[in-house]
């Protein structure tokens, strides 16, 4: 692929089926060049998923299992730099979605930068899960517009996008040792990375919106999981996202609807890659259909009712 500006996102998942056609859809409508998956140790049909996905050349799949002494993120995460054929990398979790506020498209958004720039940190914006307790077969970006406060201290973690050839190292899933060039927020501002990652947040150009505990009953399915930060060995009882986690980033202090001015494109887009996997591997039906039917009366209802009051609130406000 040639070099300029582009850009590869990649992620790894494990047991995310659900969510991974949106976040197909979202960051090929940004423009992505690559989207490159990793997998770890799938029981939920993933792996099937991103198979279809990657014969119709919408990803890269790529199984990863765990291994003895090897947190499967930080291994991946080393593969897909070495690996890396386009110029900019971008790393993310499957429950984070890139928000560009000024920009159109994730090109638009690297033309910005100066031309010594190697690496660029994007803060975080922790989302809660807008009192919602159950799973809805409904875009994440659609459900969940409740997040923290903007200065709150939760939200000082970044991901980095960055030159793979210009990366170092990269000792965690935030940040990234630069061989050359210059670490800058969005913005242009350079800094210097506390530790593990944590800077001031800025949002004027750009944020990731980081939906970490979803619905309470997600959150559930979510600790069973487990943690592909972690060695296999090391994933105990003292590491599991516990109820003091959701208490803490369960944030619903401020409403933050902005992403969803491209919730139209995106189920758009979700519709027509479910359509295009299941040509390739009909076996998916069944998974994908029990995602659309699990919660569907739930969803609806709830959609009627902020509709009824979106209606009776504006009459009574002129009363």
């Amino acid at each position: 692929m040639a070099a300029g500006d582009s850009i590869t996102v990649c992620a790894i998942v494990k047991d995310e089926r659900r969510y991974l056609i949106e976040w197909v859809a979202y960051y090929r409508l940004l423009g992505f060049d690559r989207l490159v998956l990793y997998s770890n140790d799938c029981s939920d049909g993933t792996d099937r998923l991103l198979d279809a996905m990657q014969t119709a050349g919408l990803v890269e799949h790529r199984s990863w299992p765990s291994r003895p002494g090897q947190p499967p993120q930080q291994s991946a995460y080393a593969d897909a730099l070495a690996r890396c054929d386009t110029r900019w990398i971008l790393f993310v979790d499957a429950d984070e979605f890139l928000r560009l506020i000024e920009d159109r498209d994730v090109h638009q958004f690297i033309a910005r930068l100066a031309p010594d720039v190697s690496a660029v940190a994007i803060s975080w914006r922790i989302f809660g899960s807008s009192g919602l307790a159950d799973y809805e077969p409904a875009p994440v970006m659609e459900r969940f517009t409740r997040a923290a406060p903007r200065d709150h201290p939760i939200n000082r973690h970044v991901k980095t996008m960055a030159v793979a050839a210009d990366v170092a190292a990269m000792p965690n899933a935030h940040g990234v040792i630069l061989a050359r060039g210059r670490y800058v927020m969005p913005n242009g501002v350079e800094i210097t990375l506390e530790r593990d990652a944590f800077v001031r947040p800025r949002y004027r150009i750009a944020q990731i919106n980081h939906y970490v505990v979803k619905s309470r009953a997600e959150f559930e399915e979510k600790k069973r999981r487990g943690n592909v930060t972690l060695p296999l060995e090391l994933r105990d009882e003292t590491t599991v996202r516990d109820e003091a986690f959701f208490q803490f980033h369960d944030r619903n202090e401020e409403e933050f609807r902005e992403i969803q001015n491209r919730l139209n494109e995106v189920k758009a887009a979700m519709k027509r890659i479910r359509q295009t996997v299941l040509a390739i591997d009909p076996a998916l039906a069944p998974l994908l259909r029990a995602d659309h039917r699990r919660g569907r009366l739930r969803y609806l209802a709830r959609r009627a009712s902020d509709w009824l009051r979106r209606r009776v609130t504006p009459h009574r406000a002129q009363e």
